[in-house]
């Protein structure tokens, strides 16, 4: 080897050692990045045994299918067709008539049905021919 490819051969070793050394403190430095950010991170999040750990988990999956449940419900009351009801309309004797009759006037439900005596009798009460009842907002 002559004396140029051995000084050659030195420089490239030294160059070498040189960047292992240098990449060796970049890890060293990243490496203690990462441990100052887990201890952060293990600080900030408190510490919870395995047994409430495990509680907590349960508590999380029945809120989840209680969520479930009622979207569940949600949905068949939204696909189920809507039953019709017959219109309730309450009479002074207080039966309920299914469907209006053309023939009577459509007057609007009596505010006050009946009055209790001091007895505890129930007393019926009647609107007059002049008397009508506002009508309906």
């Amino acid at each position: 080897m002559t004396r140029f490819q051995s000084g050659y051969a030195k420089l490239v070793a030294r160059l070498v050692a040189d960047l292992v050394a240098l990449s060796r403190e970049v890890v060293a430095e990243e490496r203690e990045k990462l441990r100052a950010a887990q201890e952060a991170e293990r600080k900030k999040t408190p510490r919870v045994s395995p047994r409430l750990q495990r509680a907590l988990e349960r508590a999380e999956a029945e809120r989840k299918r209680a969520a479930e449940r009622r979207a569940l419900s949600a949905r068949e009351r939204s696909a189920k067709p809507e039953k019709k009801r017959p219109e309730l309309a309450s009479s002074a004797l207080g039966r309920v008539r299914s469907t209006p009759s053309a023939a009577t006037p459509a007057l609007p439900p009596p505010l006050f049905v009946h009055k209790r005596s001091r007895d505890g009798s129930i007393q019926h009460l009647e609107r007059g021919q002049g008397e009508t009842a506002p009508p309906p907002a």
